[in-house]
């Protein structure tokens, strides 16, 4: 999926963090995850713009 354009660097992150979220959600750890996972994709979005 990951393919040499401007979302390769995005789409790469995602998938790191879709691991670390993951692993993250049998733990009281997942707000943290899910808040870092939320602002990666702020990032995302208004880099894309």
């Amino acid at each position: 999926m990951c393919r040499k354009n401007h979302l390769h660097g995005c789409c790469c992150l995602f998938f790191g963090l879709g691991l670390i979220v993951g692993h993250c959600v049998s733990s009281w750890f997942v707000c943290c995850c899910g808040g870092i996972a939320l602002l990666a994709l702020g990032f995302c979005i208004m880099r894309r713009r």
